[in-house]
């Protein structure tokens, strides 16, 4: 078997002159083994000592024959470490045996190769001294994150905000661009500052992978699912591709992606070995490190949440844990690479069982004539076992709404099919229909069923912390059903940009001219300005009878109504 290194190039045995071990190392490096050592082995390959050029040098000048055996000079106690001992250890191990040395030798020694051996001391390596440095201090690597959404662009600035040479990459364009002309591509509390502080510093942000080269390697690209509810790989394969082209010896990859279990090592492993022609484990390390931040507290939650790890080998976990703790203070090692892509996906599936549950119970109310958000608060209160969320008007967000299907699918053709996690999954998507069907009935019994003027507050998926992300909102799930019914359709959002509402079809409006002569008004996500609105004015201004649907029970229901023609609903009242 060829060994790491090629170091069975440099093998020599106890009997070869110091002329032959001259040449072995002088020829060492134009046949891609390491420069400037070679091993003494017997018959076994077990190590019996070392010989640099260093040693040769000193033999010659002290007058030895050239036809002398390499025994008589060789080091017989050269500095070994074991084979499956982590980065970190390696290197601690390895400055454990030079303090030896230098106390026996009452001077300093300097090391620059060490030779790896197995159980049985055979040689199975050589590393050098600065290289293994370099593994087990993870601040000395150079970070390339790949795709600078929510996800990568909050890691690649906290990144550099502790201390890492950070080049950030994205395939588009605009991205690129916006963020060359410092300015974020998502809203995010602090990212603004941080970005602008470590651009051209220490953080430089690039489209192409052909202009850098990195020490690790984190994937931070989208994996969304068609309208068969199927995940797409097609960015997780073309990233895996390009850090494949660039990877080197002992490179880290990372995959922070969402998955399926299984991805890391039967879809993503084989296509970089693949392309790089490397064996991963040998030839460089891969790790899973799924992210868990919430959109509106990324840059906090990164500094204060577990982050979980499993690697495909011990040293790719030792690895990615050295990285990460630069930013958190606890680390969750996890066994394998498929459990923490578990992880991940129960983090996402359980709120939004969590969420079908509360807004199943919202409907049942609504059926039998009984206000659930009261109901549900007189379970809560004082009783420690119950933490029932509030209903909602569904459950919005590119990951609620997409992993538990990743999930499933993480499934198929396993013993148990999942029937909870879909029947929370069914009973979240209903909501938008039933806050439709609350519309229609109002505009049924007032007679404006067509061109009612529908005012809509919240485009962003949540209000809460504040983000101006509108992936799978539910309001945009609302606003493609009202269109289809003629409905004149005006929006506000406090953080979503007016040029982002009227991409949907939707005329952008203050809340003034909002309410103003609107046949219903609809609060759709939960953003504290909301709360906070002079109200009654607001709703004096409507065209009467009016409609006004409080998706987050924000309003009391007797408060509204003071204003007479207006008739307050929300999902789970009656």
């Amino acid at each position: 078997m060829l060994l790491p290194n090629s170091i069975e190039k440099v093998m020599l045995n106890s009997g070869t002159t110091l002329r032959q071990a001259m040449e072995v190392i002088d020829r060492a490096p134009h046949v891609g083994a390491p420069s400037g050592i070679a091993l003494v082995v017997d018959g076994s390959r077990k190590l019996l000592g070392v010989v640099t050029d260093g040693d040769l040098r000193r033999a010659i000048l002290e007058g030895l024959e050239l036809n002398v055996s390499v025994d008589k000079i060789m080091t017989k106690r050269p500095v070994t470490i074991g084979q499956e001992l982590s980065a970190r250890m390696k290197l601690d191990e390895v400055s454990r045996r030079v303090r030896e040395i230098s106390a026996d030798r009452k001077s300093p020694v300097k090391i620059d190769q060490v030779v790896v051996v197995d159980d049985s001391h055979r040689a199975v390596d050589i590393v050098n001294f600065f290289d293994l440095w370099r593994q087990s201090e993870p601040k000395s690597r150079q970070l390339a994150v790949m795709g600078l959404g929510y996800v990568g662009l909050t890691l690649a600035v906290s990144l550099a905000d502790v201390g890492f040479d950070v080049i950030g990459v994205d395939a588009e364009e605009k991205v690129v661009e916006m963020l060359q002309a410092r300015t974020p591509n998502i809203h995010e509390v602090g990212l603004e500052s941080l970005l602008n502080f470590h651009l051209d510093k220490n953080l430089r942000i690039t489209r192409g992978a052909e202009d850098f080269t990195a020490d690790v390697y984190i994937i931070c690209v989208q994996t969304p699912v068609n309208r068969q509810r199927k995940p797409i790989f097609s960015h997780i394969d073309r990233a895996a591709r390009g850090v494949a082209r660039l990877l080197k010896e002992d490179d880290l990859v990372i995959i922070r992606s969402t998955v399926p279990v299984g991805t890391t090592r039967n879809r993503l492993l084989p296509i970089i070995e693949r392309e790089s022609e490397m064996v991963g484990g040998r030839d460089f390390y891969l790790a899973m490190a799924p992210e868990r931040t919430v959109a509106g507290s990324a840059l906090r939650e990164l500094r204060e949440l577990p982050q979980i790890i499993g690697g495909l080998d011990r040293n790719s976990s030792e690895l990615a844990t050295s990285l990460f703790k630069t930013l958190t203070s606890t680390i969750v090692n996890v066994d394998t690479l498929e459990s923490a892509e578990l992880v991940k996906l129960i983090d996402n599936t359980y709120r939004d069982v969590n969420f079908g549950y509360s807004n199943e119970i919202a409907l049942v109310c609504d059926g039998l004539g009984l206000d659930s958000i009261k109901i549900i608060r007189a379970a809560n209160e004082g009783y420690p076992r119950n933490r029932i969320p509030l209903p909602s008007p569904g459950v919005g967000g590119v990951c609620l709404r997409k992993d538990p299907y990743i999930f499933l699918h993480s499934t198929l053709d396993k013993k148990f099919e999942p029937r909870i996690i879909a029947a929370a999954r069914s009973v979240n998507e209903l909501m938008v229909d039933e806050i439709l069907d609350k519309i229609e009935e109002f505009g049924r019994t007032y007679h404006r069923t067509r061109r009612m003027k529908v005012f809509i507050l919240g485009f962003a998926f949540k209000g809460v912390p504040e983000t101006s992300d509108t992936r799978d909102s539910v309001t945009l799930d609302l606003v493609a059903k009202l269109l289809k019914r003629k409905s004149k359709l005006f929006g506000f959002d406090p953080v979503v940009k007016p040029e982002e509402i009227e991409k949907a079809s939707v005329r952008s409006a203050s809340v003034e001219d909002g309410f103003r002569g609107a046949d219903c008004v609809a609060i759709m996500n939960n953003h504290p300005l909301f709360s906070s609105l002079d109200i009654y004015p607001l709703l004096e201004s409507m065209n009467k009878p009016a409609f006004f649907f409080d998706g987050w029970g924000i309003y009391e229901k007797e408060a509204i109504e003071k204003v007479p023609n207006i008739i307050y609903g929300r999902i789970g009242s009656p």
